[in-house]
């Protein structure tokens, strides 16, 4: 039987791992791979060769491009930045102090993340003047941060925060503007590739060291039963039961001396 064989598929394939998708283009590739058994074969080839490379970009760099989260690899024939698809938002910060100013969530070093199997949050830093790039271990007092998730769990929802060293929260997802609404977790697709939440946020941090937690559950949880939950933990010592926690943290610059 001849196999099919779809050279334009193969280029997509080839841009991808030479850094020079388009988000379009990357949707389409991803939207194929699955349905087409010979151009699967030959993204994992590819796969099996980057590892052989040593200056070959990494995984999550490469989905990051194909996001249009991180500017594309110089030196391979591309002028512009891609940027996030949609609208990028700024949400007002609600500061709320849930955990005793004497008592301060523990804070692991940026290698240490607590990282479940099957579920994964990438932080994605958006500075002003700058492409948007995967986080380091440092980011500004007043970045916008983006996100993407991994859920090979299948979990149906996701809820994203961050704490300070100061004791404030800081709702990334879903968005909490106005302090009387109680929103709840936001849907997420199932699934061990990499998908998009389409809008970044700014929250000016206060502290020096920002935690930022993901939490993957079946149940639409609100804002406040998670903040309950804050409450009494004092911190994050062990998950929410029925969730799959992920947590990163980062340094916080302050320019000038700030808090």
């Amino acid at each position: 039987m001849k196999r099919t064989v779809h050279p334009e598929m193969h280029a997509l394939i080839d841009r991808h791992f030479s850094g020079r998708i388009s988000p379009g283009e990357e949707r389409s590739m991803r939207e194929h791979l699955p349905v087409c058994n010979s151009c699967h074969r030959y993204y994992e080839r590819r796969v099996a060769l980057a590892a052989l490379d040593p200056i070959a970009l990494n995984e999550d760099d490469r989905l990051a491009i194909g996001l249009g989260l991180e500017r594309q690899r110089p030196g391979v024939g591309w002028t512009g930045v891609l940027m996030m698809a949609g609208s990028v938002v700024a949400v007002v910060l609600l500061g709320l102090a849930l955990l005793p100013r004497g008592s301060q969530p523990p804070f692991v070093a940026r290698g240490e993340e607590t990282k479940p199997a099957g579920v994964a949050l990438l932080v994605y830093q958006v500075t002003a003047g700058k492409p948007p790039s995967l986080a380091g271990d440092e980011i500004r007092f007043d970045d916008e941060l983006a996100f993407t998730y991994r859920n090979a769990a299948a979990k149906k929802h996701l809820l994203v925060f961050g704490i300070d060293d100061h004791a404030n929260v800081y709702w990334y997802h879903p968005a909490w503007p106005r302090a009387g609404d109680n929103p709840r977790a936001i849907p997420i697709e199932a699934g061990d590739g990499l998908h998009e939440l389409r809008e970044a946020v700014r929250h000016p941090i206060k502290g020096r060291m920002l935690r930022i937690v993901g939490l993957f559950t079946d149940r639409a949880l609100s804002v406040r039963s998670v903040e309950a939950w804050l409450a009494q933990t004092r911190g994050l010592p062990a998950p929410l039961p029925g969730t799959l926690q992920t947590s990163t943290s980062f340094t916080v610059r302050h320019e000038g001396g700030g808090r």
